[in-house]
C-alpha cells in the first residue's frame, strides 16, 4: 500500500497559493470545534502575509498554526499585527 500511495506526490503548498485560504479556514473551523471555541478570522493583510509566505513545512505548518491559532486566539480577528515575526522573515517570503 506505500508503494501506491507513494506514487502521488501533491506539490508543495508554496505553489498552491489559492489552496492557503481555502486551507486555514477548514482548519480554523475544524480545531475551533475541537476545542470548543470561536471560530478565528483571518484579516485580508493578515491574509496576504500568509499567502506570502514559503510554508517551509508544509502543510502540516500550516495545520500547525490553524491549532495554535484556535487555541491562543480563539475567536479573534487576526491581523498582520498579530503574526509571528517569522511569517515577515525576507528567505521565508516569496
Amino acid at each position: 500500500m506505500f508503494y501506491r500511495l507513494n506514487v502521488i506526490t501533491p506539490p508543495p503548498l508554496r505553489d498552491r497559493i489559492g489552496d492557503i485560504p481555502l486551507l486555514l479556514d477548514h482548519y480554523s473551523d475544524i480545531f475551533s470545534k475541537e476545542n470548543t471555541t470561536e471560530k478565528v478570522v483571518f484579516l485580508p493583510d493578515a491574509m496576504k502575509v500568509l499567502c506570502d509566505y514559503k510554508w517551509p513545512g508544509n502543510i502540516r505548518e500550516l495545520r500547525n498554526f490553524c491549532e495554535s491559532s484556535a487555541i491562543f486566539h480563539a475567536g479573534m480577528a487576526i491581523s498582520e499585527n498579530d503574526l509571528d515575526r517569522k511569517f515577515f522573515c525576507k528567505e521565508l517570503r516569496k
